[in-house]
């Protein structure tokens, strides 16, 4: 059985999910602040990022630890903060080059080269959902260096590894694994008798996996690109070229869509420089397409192919290219499936030299490309991005001014949040720090939505839900009745005042902008004759279409007509993950009225066990409202943990209103 996962997992709604549709007012998606993954001071390269289709996140990279460089990992849930940063290679030797994958259940596997004392050798580990690293698999064979390293893993976790190992001459070898929990299976030569470099592996979500290469032939026949795909029986098939005899041909870059059709890409040199060459192969065919090259803004050299497909079959490609004249740029082209690829567009600007162009793209179309810019004489990274359907976006600057930024990496899960990751140096600081900036293109997810389908006029209704956004935080959550009234928080209450059918929608807006909005139907029926408010025993008094808060009770009034003193009732909070919590409190105050919203002072107090972390909350985290014929002041919000607390810890919430002077306590365990 394997162990729970590293997700948060959303019930399924009697609901229909429905994104707010786009409008001028709408922001598009946004890269949010850049977070620091590495110890400060830390030398540290070769970042590489993997974020799964439930949002979490992975980051590696080679950081000094103990004497030696040894392969680093920091994670990140849907919601959560970051992991803090933990060795996964052994002590003793140096490991670099690591690159991470995610499978469909958040399973992350990550490949790397560790010394073993005389050479340089393949490794692996794997991180199952909700558990720890796995110890340490060497896959290369011993006696040969190894470099280079590259992962591919499916939606079911089979994956293919490969490197370049040897030294006379350089080969490029691989391994197969069924399964995350699989065996990898014994590494073997896949390349030709020519020196092999640059190789690439994909894998489709049958766990087919394919793989390019640059080879030297013998003779006269140069350097090409060669290809080969495993066969049923799990051994890689004799390798064949993919680009023709002529001039020499570097850097393949390869990708698979879901139901395995290949494209690949090339630098290849034609009179006048290097072009860059595409070629597909759909899914069954024996044979690939002709390769063909794709036009140029401008003439020169391209390099640094890089491909991508979505889940429809809709092919993507971007590279650097060195114009005649003036400055590095990076240019992309696009290809529909069943069609011909688009113009080239560049991405980056004439006055800007671009370097190491990384692509991502989304199962729904989304695409996003970082690369290394020089911008006022400082080495930045910029990014382009491009909605599915859409047009690709002027160059947007992602590491500050005036700090040195290097060796981009990019990831998107498949509704298009994704992960981007940076090296930085700001010239003082000993080491480089790893940054990880998320991308934030969808509104908050809202388990536990719970709209009525029937009430009774005059009687009040309960509606909640529990939003939360996978990388920002949710500003506002609003509801809409269906009978013009509305009401905000995540959960409320709503009296209506006639018989009728009403279509109710809330949303739930990010720090971003971006909303999401489900909708509901609910049936009011009249009430029986004869029948009393179920709130106060006698008619009903609330205005049509006001709204309260029915959670709790009241304290009834002393004798005499006195004010009953202000009470409080007692929610329990939602643990959504160990670092968030929604909470819902109701202060009650009989015979007086609410203090304004602005007025109250909120301080949750959250204790793990003997350790007390304070945390004010922002006017926008909660509201406070109050029914038209009863004082009920409630406050709502959610709370953002600093520092996440074990599996099954009690936090214990405590609210503080100065002008009401009363408190309530929620509890809730992580």
């Amino acid at each position: 059985m394997r162990p729970a996962r590293l997700r948060v997992v959303v019930p399924a709604l009697l609901l229909l999910l429905v994104p707010a549709p786009a409008t001028a007012a709408t922001p598009g998606p946004s890269f949010l602040p850049a977070s620091v993954l590495n110890a400060s001071g830390q030398v540290a390269t070769d970042p590489s990022v993997a974020v799964d289709p439930a949002g979490n996140a992975i980051a590696v990279w080679k950081g000094l630890d103990g004497g030696s460089y040894r392969i680093q990992a920091a994670t990140r849930r849907g919601g959560d903060a970051w992991s803090a940063p933990i060795s996964i290679s052994a002590v003793g030797q140096t490991a670099g080059s690591p690159k991470v994958a995610f499978d469909a259940a958040g399973d992350a596997t990550a490949v790397w080269i560790r010394s073993d004392g005389t050479n340089d050798r393949t490794q692996t580990a794997t991180l199952m959902a909700g558990a720890t690293w796995s110890t340490p698999v060497t896959l290369s064979p011993a006696g040969v260096n190894a470099s280079a390293p590259q992962i591919s893993v499916d939606a079911a976790g089979d994956a293919v590894a490969g490197w370049i190992a040897g030294d006379n001459p350089p080969q490029f070898q691989a391994a197969t694994r069924t399964g995350p929990l699989g065996s990898w299976s014994i590494a073997g030569g896949v390349s030709g008798p020519g020196t092999a470099s640059g190789a690439r592996v994909s894998i489709d979500s049958s766990g087919h996996a394919a793989a390019v290469w640059a080879e030297d032939g013998p003779g006269t026949i140069g350097r090409r690109i060669r290809w080969s795909e495993v066969l049923p029986n799990g051994v890689w098939k004799s390798p064949a070229d993919l680009s023709a005899l002529g001039g020499p041909s570097e850097a393949p870059a390869i990708a698979t869509d879901p139901a395995g059709d290949l494209v690949a890409a090339w630098d290849r040199y034609d009179t006048g420089g290097y072009g860059l060459q595409v070629v597909s192969r759909a899914a069954g065919s024996a044979n690939w397409d002709t390769p063909i090259t794709l036009p140029s803004v401008d003439t020169g050299s391209a390099s640094n192919a890089q491909v991508g497909f979505d889940a429809s079959g809709d092919a993507f490609a971007t590279w650097t290219r060195l114009p005649s004249s003036g400055k590095k740029r990076v240019e992309a082209s696009t290809r529909p499936v069943g069609g011909t690829w688009s113009p080239t567009v560049a991405l980056s600007t004439p006055t800007t030299t671009a370097l190491t162009d990384q692509l991502a793209v989304s199962a729904g179309g989304d695409a996003t490309v970082l690369w290394e810019a020089t911008v006022d004489n400082a080495q930045r990274i910029q990014t382009s991005t491009r909605p599915a359907g859409g047009t690709w976006s002027a160059p947007v600057n992602l590491s500050p001014a005036g700090i040195t930024a290097f060796s981009p990496s990019i990831a998107l899960d498949a509704s298009g949040n994704g992960l981007a990751s940076w090296l930085q140096n700001d010239g003082q600081t000993a080491g480089n720090a790893v940054q990880a900036s998320g991308f934030d293109a969808t509104g908050p997810l809202m388990p536990g939505t719970s709209i009525p389908t029937t009430a009774i006029a005059g009687t009040a209704a309960s509606f909640s839900t529990s939003p939360f956004d996978l990388w920002s935080i949710v500003m506002s959550t609003t509801w809409s009745f269906g009978d013009g009234t509305s009401a905000t928080g995540v959960a409320v209450g709503h009296t209506y005042a006639a018989a009728g059918t009403y279509d109710v929608s809330v949303t739930a807006t990010d720090a971003v902008g971006h909303p999401t909005t489900l909708y509901g139907r609910v049936t009011v029926a009249a009430p029986a004759p004869g029948s009393l408010d179920s709130s106060s025993g006698s008619s009903p008094k609330t205005g049509a279409g006001s709204t309260t808060q029915t959670t709790g009770t009241t304290r009834p009034a002393t004798g005499g007509g006195t004010p009953a003193p202000a009470i409080a009732t007692k929610r329990v909070a939602t643990a959504l993950s160990k670092q968030l919590l929604l909470f819902d409190l109701d202060l009650r105050r009989t015979g007086k009225t609410c203090p304004a919203a602005r007025s109250v002072k909120t301080t949750i107090r959250s204790t793990f066990g003997k350790a007390k972390t304070t945390i004010a909350l922002s006017k926008r985290s909660f509201t406070v409202t109050a029914s038209k014929t009863k004082a009920i002041c409630s406050v709502k919000g959610q709370l953002i943990l600093k520092s996440a607390p074990k599996a099954g810890a009690k936090v214990t919430l405590t609210f503080t209103s100065r002008a009401t002077k009363t408190k309530a306590l929620g509890v809730a365990r992580t």
